[in-house]
């Protein structure tokens, strides 16, 4: 039993995650950009983008999408690329796309 409560959990947790995002979607509008800049930097953490969950991970990509299409957020683009190719690696498949 002690598993099965294990696994439920760690269920529970994606989906807690997973609603979570989907409000912070909803809220992005009226974030401040000190805000918005916490959340665009914790969304492209490895927990978000590198996690067993592919619609956390999804929704973790459309934050940052939405955050940078809207202005509110600042960043060094070249950095940026440069971490996201340097976490590549550590990405699920899911997550990449495939080029050929």
């Amino acid at each position: 039993m002690q598993s099965y409560h294990g696994k439920a959990n760690h269920k529970d947790s994606g989906s807690v995650t997973a609603t979570t995002q989907d409000l912070l979607i909803l809220l992005l509008p009226f974030l401040s950009s000190s805000d918005a800049t916490v959340l665009f930097h914790i969304c492209l953490s490895g927990e978000v983008l590198g996690g067993e969950d592919n619609g956390v991970q999804k929704r973790g990509y459309k934050i940052l999408v939405k955050l940078l299409e809207s202005g509110i957020v600042s960043v060094d683009t070249k950095a940026i690329l440069r971490q996201l190719e340097e976490s590549a690696d550590g990405l699920t498949s899911a997550a990449k796309k495939v080029i050929r």
